[in-house]
């Protein structure tokens, strides 16, 4: 009986050392990076000052970044996207996930599943998807005294982290040319690393 209360308590103990992980403090910034807050959660993280922000829309926590594309060449260009939606009815991270797969399958031209798999994010059960897709892009080139716009499919990969979180599901989300992904990975892992949430605003049963 003792042994059975003993393995409780370490039960409870690690659970909230899990909790407080997931609820610590923002990282402080490096020189190269800035710091973002979201100003509806409360969730931050730092990015590197070489993305830029091209997105924030209100009464939505959603913050999408760009990586420059030097030229205007497509296969440069990567994309950062945080998106977090409150869920107005319980939802558990299978279905989540299954939501997911099913809107990538239906709205993301020639998308294939490459890999899925269970992980662990800031102390929480959390999904991981990697899949490839045909991206629509817009290039801008210089012909002479000319601007030319045209659009081109670009093979791009995308890694989705997605969790759920006092009531709200989160994606975080990599996009780049699928030659240069791997050079994208360093730079998304340590804006994962720096992701931090908010204490919860939500009271739980």
């Amino acid at each position: 009986m003792r042994n059975q209360i003993f393995a409780g308590l370490i039960t409870m103990l690690l659970a909230s050392w899990c909790v407080a992980d997931a609820t610590t403090q923002p990282v402080k910034p490096k020189s190269d990076e800035r710091q973002v807050i979201d100003k509806m959660l409360g969730y931050s993280f730092n990015v590197p000052k070489v993305w830029r922000e091209i997105e924030q829309k209100g009464g939505r926590s959603i913050h999408v970044f760009q990586l420059p594309a030097p030229g205007g060449a497509a296969k440069a260009a990567s994309s950062w996207i945080i998106l977090a939606e409150e869920e107005k009815k319980p939802i558990d991270l299978e279905k989540f996930a299954d939501r997911m797969r099913d809107s990538i399958m239906k709205r993301a031209k020639e998308a294939k599943i490459e890999s899925e798999k269970s992980v662990q994010f800031l102390g929480l059960d959390a999904w991981e998807i990697v899949y490839t897709m045909k991206m629509q892009m817009k290039i801008i080139t210089q012909q002479g005294k000319d601007k030319v716009e045209q659009t081109e499919d670009v093979a791009t990969r995308v890694r989705t982290t997605l969790f759920l979180y006092d009531g709200y599901s989160y994606q975080l989300i990599l996009t780049s040319d699928d030659t240069g992904y791997q050079n994208r990975v360093k730079a998304a892992d340590r804006m994962l690393t720096t992701f931090k949430l908010a204490q919860p605003q939500t009271a739980k049963p």
